[in-house]
C-alpha cells in the first residue's frame, strides 16, 4: 500500500510539475506588467536607480527594490517560475534566483534558503522564504530585482499599475538624488 501511495503522489507531483511548466510557457509575462504579485506587503525604503545611503555618501547605482520588511517577514513569488540558482552573493547576503521564463528572472536577496531546492516550482503568490537579518548592507529589509534578459528592469513597472506606479515613483524620490 505505502508503495502504491508513493507511486501515486509522485504522479500528482510531476502532474503539478507538467500544469505550472506549461503555465509557464502559455503566460507571458510581458503581458502582465503592473498586474504581479509584490513580494513582501511592506512599504518600499530604496527605489530602484540612483540612490545616495547618507549625505555624504556617493551616489550609486541601485538595480532593485529595498523593503522596509523586519527579520521574519514572509516573502512571497511574484509570478510563476523555477529555482534557478540559490546562495550567498557578496553584498547582498542569501539570494534565490526564480526563472520566470523567456529569460526574465526575480531576485530575492537576505532571505531563507531552508527546504528549497533548485528547480522546485513556485506558484505565484506562494510564500517560499523568509526575510533574515542583514549583515552585508545598511539596512534590513528584502532586497528584490527583476532582470529581462540579464539586464535590471524597475520592479514598479511590473508589480504597480502605471497610476500607481507614478504615485510610488514620485513619493520615492526622495531617496534619489
Amino acid at each position: 500500500i505505502n508503495s502504491h501511495f508513493s507511486k501515486r503522489k509522485t504522479k500528482n507531483q510531476n502532474k503539478d510539475k507538467i500544469q505550472l511548466y506549461q503555465s509557464l510557457l502559455n503566460k507571458s509575462l510581458l503581458d502582465r506588467k503592473g498586474q504581479l504579485t509584490s513580494p513582501t506587503d511592506f512599504a518600499i525604503k530604496y527605489g530602484f536607480g540612483v540612490i545616495k545611503f547618507t549625505p555624504t555618501s556617493p551616489t550609486l547605482p541601485f538595480h532593485g527594490l529595498l523593503f522596509d520588511s523586519p527579520p521574519g517577514t514572509l516573502v512571497k513569488a511574484i509570478a510563476d517560475g523555477s529555482i534557478a540558482w540559490m546562495g550567498p552573493i557578496d553584498g547582498l547576503g542569501d539570494t534565490i534566483i526564480l526563472d520566470h521564463g523567456r529569460e526574465i528572472h526575480s531576485l530575492y536577496s537576505r532571505v531563507t534558503l531552508a527546504n528549497l531546492r533548485i528547480g522546485d516550482m513556485i506558484e505565484e503568490g506562494t510564500v517560499f522564504s523568509r526575510v533574515t537579518r542583514s549583515t552585508h548592507f545598511i539596512a534590513d529589509g528584502l532586497y528584490f530585482e527583476l532582470r529581462e534578459h540579464g539586464i535590471p528592469t524597475n520592479p514598479l513597472l511590473w508589480i504597480l499599475s502605471k497610476t500607481e506606479f507614478l504615485q510610488k515613483t514620485s513619493s520615492s524620490l526622495e531617496n534619489v538624488q
